[in-house]
């Protein structure tokens, strides 16, 4: 393991360390990001976590901005230098997108959190947290098509035999009352979600 590994490793044990002061956390986090990590979201993706489990938003918001500002430098070093982002790499930036915008979404700000869950589907949409997390925010301020449409597309981001309906079989029942007829509707969803799973399956080699 490198040193980067090691903080990143040590933040992760700590976090709920009660004995560990915030103040102590906020001084480790400081150090760590001073380090070289192989990985090229951490350590901000670990401590923008750890810091909205200990409930300190104002300070994993300053690591959000942070985090991936220096994510963007690298990604800028890398085309300088004739390269372009692999689909490895395409994943972490996503993973630290979303995990940015659920630092927002957890303080109810849907509005910075839906941005960042956006840029990161646009970034992989592999990565399908974001779209699930997306039809919370649309749910929850009652946009209940566009919760729809996140959830087929979570849907469609991976296995059809893999898939859970539960959000989409609770939005449902909160759109219609009932679960009446919702057989037939799932088999409805079930065909749109293999033609969006062919878009993204697509999209993804284009990129490659």
């Amino acid at each position: 393991k490198n040193l980067g590994e090691v903080y990143t490793k040590l933040l992760r044990n700590l976090e709920l360390d009660n004995k560990f002061s915030d103040a102590e956390y906020l001084k480790l986090a400081e150090k760590s990001i001073a380090v070289e990590n192989r990985d090229l979201n951490e350590p901000f993706l670990t401590i923008i976590e750890s810091l909205a489990n200990r409930g300190l938003f104002a300070e994993a918001e300053k690591f959000v901005e942070l985090g991936n500002r220096e994510f963007e430098k690298r990604v800028v070093q890398d085309k300088k230098n004739g390269a372009d982002l692999s689909q490895t790499e395409n994943s972490e930036r996503a993973q630290l997108l979303n995990s940015s915008g659920a630092v927002f979404l957890r303080q109810e700000k849907y509005a910075e959190a839906e941005k960042f869950f956006l840029k990161s589907i646009e970034t992989s949409k592999k990565y399908n947290f974001a779209y699930k997390l997306l039809g919370e925010i649309y749910e929850e301020t009652e946009k209940f098509d566009r919760a729809e449409d996140a959830y087929i597309s979570q849907i469609a981001s991976v296995p059809i035999d893999k898939a859970n309906f539960d959000l989409l079989k609770n939005l449902y029942q909160k759109r219609n009352g009932d679960f009446e007829n919702f057989e037939s509707y799932l088999e409805n969803v079930k065909k749109i979600a293999k033609t969006k799973r062919r878009e993204i399956i697509v999209s993804e080699k284009i990129r490659e």
